[in-house]
């Protein structure tokens, strides 16, 4: 009898979600639980502002880069969607599991944003170009009576996969901050 009566409390709850978004879902920090997608879609183009830049800070130097210069977008449909499809996944148990973890704890997700990648890739190459420090090696100076042992330095290199995956997180999430680490 328990069994039924969760899986009864189970089906009318998907019931009255049937074309809504589950509770506890949120994209950006924007709660979008309990709407249609067209209403999250709406809330989600009220409430969502990009910066105009992605802003880029290395010890005393900031790098700027313009949205519109690489071609910015983001999809609201998509996002909107992403949200209502969480909790739909085909597979029952995961799509339970799901609902019951947002019903206690938000689930945040990002926004579906798009670049020109070979731009993007072109603007973060020409800043990482001039970061980038060659290593000194270390040398061995023989003397006459004496060895001496210089240590070298280590050089620093832009990782720029790990900070295109930065920049696209930090827009997803609506965070405007500079990315500061980028060696």
């Amino acid at each position: 009898l328990p069994v039924e009566i969760f899986v009864l409390l189970v089906a009318i709850f998907n019931l009255y979600f049937i074309n809504r978004v589950f509770p506890g879902m949120f994209v950006a920090g924007i709660n979008v639980g309990g709407k249609n997608i067209e209403e999250a879609k709406s809330i989600l183009n009220k409430n969502i502002v990009f910066p105009d830049r992605i802003s880029l800070q290395f010890e005393d130097q900031n790098f700027d880069i313009p949205l519109k210069s690489v071609a910015f977008a983001w999809d609201p449909a998509k996002t909107a969607g992403a949200a209502y499809s969480y909790h739909r996944t085909g597979n029952v148990f995961i799509n339970v599991s799901r609902q019951f973890q947002t019903l206690f704890s938000k689930k945040n997700l990002g926004i579906s944003l798009s670049f020109d990648e070979q731009v993007l890739s072109q603007n973060l190459a020409i800043i990482s170009s001039g970061l980038a420090v060659d290593p000194v090696y270390p040398k061995l100076n023989v003397t006459e009576n004496n060895i001496v042992v210089e240590k070298g330095k280590p050089g620093s290199e832009v990782d720029r996969k790990l900070l295109r995956a930065q920049i696209g997180y930090n827009l997803s999430i609506l965070n405007n901050s500079p990315i500061k680490k980028l060696c």
